[in-house]
């Protein structure tokens, strides 16, 4: 009757071992997943604080485009306008008769034949050879 005691004692107290090794393994995963999951959840973080700042700074370029600013800075720096309600007045700089003329293209010759190498190089160490 001993022997069955301690058997039985045994036998309850290996599976009392054996629940508690599988509720510290479970308990094992559940953290190892816990700490897969903030890691995610702080990438996902910076990932939404990232679009939110491009939409405000989207939202400040819609506002700006949709203000008269854009146009007014177009008008007067582009397209050389003037306000006349300020009184301000367009110069127009005057062409100086006496001023050099810019330079012209040169002219291109059609029948040109294309120099090889060769004939450079030859002209270089042999002198003025007439190159075609």
């Amino acid at each position: 009757m001993i022997d069955t005691l301690r058997s039985g004692r045994f036998v309850i107290l290996l599976v009392v071992v054996v629940v508690l090794v599988l509720l510290v393994l479970g308990f094992n995963n559940r953290l190892a997943e816990m700490r897969l999951l903030s890691e995610e959840a702080l990438r996902v973080e910076e990932r939404v604080q990232s679009l939110q700042l491009t939409k405000l700074y989207l939202e400040t370029q819609m506002a700006y485009a949709t203000s008269d600013a854009p146009v007014e800075r177009y008008a007067l720096e582009d397209m050389r306008m003037v306000r006349d309600h300020e009184g301000d007045q367009l110069i127009v700089p005057l062409v100086d008769p006496n001023a050099t003329p810019a330079p012209s293209a040169p002219e291109v010759v059609e029948n040109m034949q294309p120099v090889e190498n060769w004939q450079v190089w030859a002209a270089l160490f042999f002198g003025d050879q007439d190159l075609p």
